[in-house]
């Protein structure tokens, strides 16, 4: 069953253009490296537009098993470009507003 890692954060005003730009490197990255990235099977990102904080951005990455995020984590951070890719994201930040947090889907019928 799928597990996803949801991120959620909000961007500095003044850092917008720079966080555009390194999620486009990211989104290259991906397509150029797709053996890097094998396991992540799907991901969407998010902006809020109504209620809680507008703007805030949500991340969601879906892997087939925690086994798969653990293997996709464990190459990433060995991963020079990988890695140079996210080395300063946290400055694009508001601070305090970053959460990571892993997600199960839940069988309604088992309810």
């Amino acid at each position: 069953m799928s597990v996803f890692l949801v991120s959620t954060y909000v961007v500095k005003p003044d850092k917008q253009e720079e966080y555009k730009a390194m999620y486009r490197r990211w989104r290259e990255y991906k397509k150029e490296n797709p053996e890097e990235v094998k396991e992540l099977k799907s991901s969407r990102i998010l902006t809020q537009t109504f209620g809680d904080i507008y703007g805030k951005y949500m991340e969601i990455h879906e892997f087939d098993s925690m086994a798969d995020y653990e293997r996709y984590a464990e190459r990433a951070s060995k991963n020079k470009e990988h890695s140079e890719i996210f080395e300063n994201q946290m400055l694009f930040f508001v601070p305090g507003t970053v959460s990571n947090s892993i997600w199960n889907p839940v069988d309604i019928s088992s309810l």
